[in-house]
């Protein structure tokens, strides 16, 4: 009888063996170093998005903020509603009802600290609309109720603008504030969520809004359309240049799950596409994406707290890169209220990290693409056993010449209605380079993955101490060291969603 169940168990680890190997498509990856590298521009780290600008006064949001500045390197920021009630920028006046008044007390209390201690530079989010200057004050968005419809008069408006760059500007100089931009508005394009009126209303909104800019300071940067969906960019550029209304810059924003059916490459398509409306000689700020969006405008598990982001981001951003001024990732942190603050550790928003500062695997990918050169290989060849639609592998190489490092990322992931399809590799670094000291560092559903780990806890909402060391424990990136043959060649495991990166002595 026992040699009978240990038959069958041989059988059963036998079949599974088999199975599971079947599973694993191979893919073959060559890598020229002796070939001219060219410059890798970190166009990410430009700007980082969050919610909106009364987190700005929250110490628990700065500290947050000053861990993705030290540990990812962002230099610039952007958020919602500076202008907005709860920053108490624009108010009745205490003795004359009839009159208004502007504080902009918060308002210093956080470029303060933006600026002063952490020396970013801001994307100018100028919005939304305060109730006193609102044509509709009843039309509103987000828990924070941020105002969404036009103002009742535009010349009240345009002293609002002019009222508050003088300050910034009396405040910080004319030469710091010149290195800052100012986005008019936020996604116009979506009619009653974020802009009650038509495109025409914006187009002549941000003309009166650049107008009093630039005629009262020229040096400072503005733009638009700051539209979802890479949307009214044609129209904004011709009516801009037919009316002689300045723009410095063109903004948008896109979301791989904006465009059905969803496809891994959609940011990179579209990111191609606005570079030829925009033309080569006007910079393009995609100043929101990540991952992907779904349920009506909340993120997903997967789309932010697994280990997909991190293959999809590090995919994107190395294919981006020469197309785009500024890719700002939309948001850092899950101190996040749009629709109030959840409270469970991991609650499908869009931040990096969890409200009690637990990174995610796209925070390590991030943080892995931090440390990558600024020059960039792009002799790489690769072949898969499986057709070009579901060869889902992507290798690019990095040269760090201070370092003396090289970087190797491999990301593999899919959309989630595809094939799933996992790697056997064989990586082969040519071109005479002696590698040395390698190690290997993997996020996928079982390293560097604390969502994997909060799950295997029965998702507490509420992490003890000892729950939340854990936690971090398993965010931890995780070096394992690992030599190349006598070929320069190493064979690795990729699984599907996954990122794999190598980093040797060159």
């Amino acid at each position: 009888m026992k040699i009978l169940l240990l038959l069958v168990t041989l059988l059963i680890v036998v079949t599974f063996y088999t199975f599971t190997s079947e599973q694993l498509e191979s893919a073959n990856i060559l890598l020229n170093l002796s070939d001219k590298s060219k410059p890798f521009k970190h166009v990410w780290k430009k700007s980082v998005g969050s919610c909106h600008a009364t987190f700005c006064l929250r110490a628990d949001w700065r500290k947050q903020l000053k861990i993705a500045q030290e540990e990812l390197g962002f230099t610039g920021i952007r958020f919602h509603g500076i202008l907005d009630d709860d920053m108490s920028v624009v108010l009745q006046n205490r003795h004359n009802a009839s009159k208004i008044e502007y504080a902009f007390y918060n308002i210093d209390n956080c470029y303060d600290f933006l600026v002063g201690e952490l020396k970013m530079k801001p994307i100018v989010e100028l919005s939304f609309m305060p109730e006193l200057l609102a044509s509709d004050p009843s039309a509103t968005q987000f828990h924070y109720k941020g105002g969404i419809s036009p103002p009742k008069n535009i010349n009240q408006w345009t002293d609002l603008i002019y009222n508050f760059i003088k300050h910034l500007v009396d405040r910080y100089g004319l030469q710091e504030v010149s290195t800052w931009d100012f986005e008019v508005w936020n996604e116009p394009n979506l009619r009653y969520v974020f802009w009650t009126g038509t495109q025409q209303d914006y187009f002549e909104f941000y003309t009166a809004t650049a107008n009093v800019i630039k005629r009262n300071f020229p040096s400072l940067r503005v733009g638009g359309p700051a539209t979802a969906q890479s949307a009214w960019l044609d129209d904004f550029i011709k009516y801009m240049n037919k009316n002689q209304v300045p723009f410095d810059f063109i903004s948008t924003h896109e979301y791989p799950t904006d465009i059905v059916p969803f496809k891994r490459d959609t940011l990179i398509t579209v990111a191609k596409n606005s570079r030829q409306i925009v033309g080569q000689n006007t910079p393009l700020y995609y100043t929101e994406w990540n991952g992907g969006l779904d349920n009506g405008g909340h993120g997903t598990y997967w789309y932010q707290d697994s280990s997909y982001p991190a293959a999809l981001v590090t995919h994107t951003l190395f294919e981006v890169y020469n197309y785009v001024d500024v890719y700002s990732y939309w948001t850092f942190t899950d101190l996040f209220e749009e629709q109030g603050q959840y409270p469970e550790e991991f609650h499908e928003a869009f931040g990096m990290m969890t409200i009690n500062s637990i990174r995610k695997p796209v925070w390590r990918a991030f943080e892995l693409l931090g440390r990558s050169g600024d020059e960039m290989f792009t002799t790489i060849t690769q072949s898969c056993s499986v057709s070009s639609n579901n060869c889902t592998v992507n290798a690019y190489a990095t040269l760090n010449r201070n370092r003396k490092e090289l970087m190797i990322f491999i990301s593999n992931y899919q959309v989630p209605t595809e094939r799933q399809n996992e790697f056997n590799v064989k990586l082969t670094v040519a071109g005479g380079v002696r590698l040395s000291n390698c190690k290997q560092f993997i996020i996928d559903e079982t390293h560097s993955n604390a969502f994997t780990k909060w799950k295997e806890m029965n998702s507490p909402t509420y992490p003890t101490n000892a729950q939340l060391h854990e936690l971090h424990d398993a965010s931890q990136l995780k070096a394992v060291f690992i030599n190349p043959n006598s070929n320069n060649e190493f064979t690795l495991q990729v699984n599907n969603p996954s990122l794999n990166v190598l980093i040797c002595n060159v």
